[in-house]
């Protein structure tokens, strides 16, 4: 095309289009009025139809102790006391704090919290039976074999259930994590957490993220100071064989000693002084290991995170479903533009 046949369009002749657009729109107003109320009508119907929604949020913090260790290995080395090999090494490598995003949302912590039971009553059901029947799982299932008749109420531990059942409780747990549970930071270089659960459910919501943080923090702990815990066992263990080891050995040396010796016959004092010997022997092994199990301790102390819960869900959740003025607003705009681009389209293409 040759610039002579070229159009060229200038920003007065777009402000024109503009202004003719507008007033034709103005002309037509009734029209988009008529579509707008419809869409107000609409929206109102969705409001109606609209199912309730509780949140329950869980905010804690979590911070790791772990500095402190440093300096009591610093002090224990100066006593020729390695602390790596009491406590392990010290081995928090994999256990970083960012760690408990995905315990929150482990199957093993979910699975456990929904076959607990929503209350402390015998006949009560559990968390997973509860929302098969809020998420219209069980209708949908209804007239199918093994599914439309299975209960979680009578399990306890997941090595009970059989594989339909299971199978059922990976299907409400993938569905929990993705349209139920949200774990996030509350800052993002913050050590505050906030875990939500969502449902239309209130009592559902409250129990479900309160067992899943309380649950997500005796797993993260032990985790944390599993290392450290198994060394305290077999550290109290030797303490304690040692510290019997001492106590035969002082009998021992007491019923060897001789009221009045005689000096000529220093023969008869060698066992008295064989058994002060492996008594003393002993006491000096039990107090090392009673010293180490000490410093271990209170590594453990150091190493553990601490965990708590700033703001907990109350008893009474409000229904935070969005309101009749919201969807009102949406629906009506959403049928303003498109009737204004439909009259539009119709008289340029007319």
């Amino acid at each position: 095309m040759s610039e002579n046949n070229a159009e060229v369009i200038t920003l007065r002749d777009l402000l024109e289009k503009l202004q003719l657009m507008f007033l034709f729109l103005l002309k037509n107003w009734w029209k988009i009025g008529a579509v707008a109320f419809c869409g107000a009508m609409i929206g109102y119907l969705a409001f109606t139809l609209q199912k309730p929604r509780f949140d329950a949020a869980c905010t804690f913090v979590l911070e790791e102790r772990q500095s402190g260790v440093g300096g009591l290995g610093g002090l224990a080395s100066q006593f020729g006391i390695d602390i790596g090999s009491i406590t392990g090494g010290g081995g928090n490598g994999m256990f970083t704090g960012d760690n408990i995003f995905e315990i929150l949302n482990s199957q093993i912590i979910l699975k456990e919290v929904l076959l607990s039971k929503i209350s402390t009553k015998t006949d009560s059901v559990s968390l997973a039976d509860r929302y098969l029947e809020i998420s219209k799982l069980k209708a949908a299932w209804a007239g199918i074999p093994k599914l439309d008749s299975i209960e979680f109420g009578t399990k306890k531990e997941i090595g009970e259930l059989s594989v339909v059942e299971d199978s059922v409780l990976n299907i409400i747990y993938a569905s929990i994590v993705k349209n139920n549970l949200a774990v996030e930071r509350v800052s993002k270089k913050g050590t505050l957490i906030k875990t939500t659960v969502s449902s239309i459910d209130p009592e559902f919501s409250r129990h479900l993220v309160q067992r899943v943080v309380h649950g997500s923090h005796d797993y993260y702990i032990n985790m944390k100071t599993f290392i450290t815990k198994s060394n305290i066992t077999r550290l109290q263990k030797k303490a304690d064989s040692l510290l019997s080891l001492l106590t035969n050995r002082t009998y021992g040396a007491a019923q060897l000693q001789l009221n009045d010796p005689n000096p000529a016959l220093r023969a008869l004092m060698v066992p008295a002084e064989l058994a002060s010997r492996d008594k003393a022997v002993v006491a000096t092994l039990y107090g090392e290991v009673v010293k180490n199990l000490e410093i271990a301790r209170t590594t453990q102390m150091m190493q553990t995170p601490i965990l708590q819960i700033l703001d907990a869900p109350p008893l009474s959740l409000n229904d935070n479903k969005r309101g009749k003025l919201y969807w009102m607003a949406i629906c009506v705009f959403i049928s303003v533009a498109l009737s204004s681009a439909y009259l539009i389209l119709f008289k340029f293409n007319r």
